[in-house]
């Protein structure tokens, strides 16, 4: 098996670290190797790590038996684009969970889900394809994560909450239980969320509880 890391930035750059890791650690197998596509040899992954393997552009990768991928990109609309040209080269997507994270034997994970350390996804959640779950990130029981979502890093879905296609949380953003947010939305760092929200909002707290409108998420979405 050989892992295909779609993106040399720094969440690349975590992710090549992450798996190379437990290939040495015999955490996955040792025949499993890593490649890399991003649009610049001279990316940030391939920099640090010059030793990595780099494929070239996804636009004109040609899978082999056994590639399977992974999109590691922070941006929800770079996954969603991404996560797109990979279904039309028929790259296969593999789902990651970092052995530090527990994951309950009744949660759904989709294709192309990476789970990072330390994070918990508990009891009969629903995590959608393509969806990057950052460090230290808690999903509730019951919980629903739509497609290409990125939760940052210390975020937490309560229990029964639910998360649009394509929405992003910041760094320690938390929703209360059975919030509902619908897609598109955006939720600032360190900001609770108490009520749920339609599409396309932007929730912040910036001396006041706000609720916007993410027009630029909405003009990009389709």
């Amino acid at each position: 098996m050989r892992f295909i890391i779609i993106g040399g930035g720094g969440f690349g750059l975590e992710l090549y670290t992450y798996i190379s890791s437990d290939i040495q650690s015999g955490k996955l197998p040792s025949h499993c190797t890593i490649g890399v596509l991003d649009d610049s040899p001279d990316c940030e992954l391939m920099v640090r790590v010059p030793i990595a393997n780099y494929l070239g552009r996804v636009q004109e990768f040609v899978p082999s038996e056994g590639d399977q991928a992974l999109i590691a990109i922070g941006s929800v609309a770079g996954r969603k684009k991404v996560f797109r040209i990979a279904q039309e080269l028929k790259i296969p997507f593999a789902t990651y969970i970092h052995p530090s994270a527990w994951v309950a034997p009744n949660a759904n994970l989709g294709q192309g889900v990476i789970v990072c350390p330390n994070c918990v996804v508990s009891a009969c959640a629903e995590v959608s394809d393509n969806v990057a779950i950052n460090v230290f990130c808690g999903v509730g029981h019951g919980a629903k994560v739509g497609m290409h979502t990125v939760m940052g890093p210390y975020s937490v879905i309560n229990g029964d909450t639910a998360l649009g296609e394509g929405c992003l949380l910041g760094s320690r953003a938390t929703l209360f239980p059975r919030v509902v947010l619908g897609k598109g939305c955006m939720v600032d760092a360190h900001t609770a969320v108490k009520a749920s929200a339609g599409d396309y909002k932007i929730i912040s707290v910036k001396g006041q509880y706000l609720v916007l409108d993410n027009r630029m998420a909405e003009r990009s979405f389709d």
